[in-house]
């Protein structure tokens, strides 16, 4: 799914991207979370040069914070341990 969300992105829907980065991203792809924070960021937006797709800064910072905390919470796993 995050192959095909990031097909949708590269070709400019966003809007479809979003849908399979949040569904990625609710069961704990923190990867997608950050792929959709950013979709959401006005400064990212602005820096890939997309327009027609409205930014929303307190979505994007929803999804940063869910993506860092799923990284704080990998790194706590006991899978993550040597």
């Amino acid at each position: 799914m995050m192959r095909r969300a990031d097909a949708l992105a590269a070709t400019g829907d966003l809007s479809g991207a979003r849908l399979f980065y949040e569904r990625l991203a609710l069961v704990g792809d923190r990867q997608a979370a950050l792929a959709l924070a950013r979709s959401y960021d006005p400064a990212w937006l602005r820096q890939q040069g997309v327009v027609g797709v409205p930014p929303d800064a307190t979505r994007a910072a929803f999804w940063y914070a869910r993506a860092a905390a799923g990284a704080a919470a990998a790194d706590q796993s006991p899978q993550a341990k040597p």
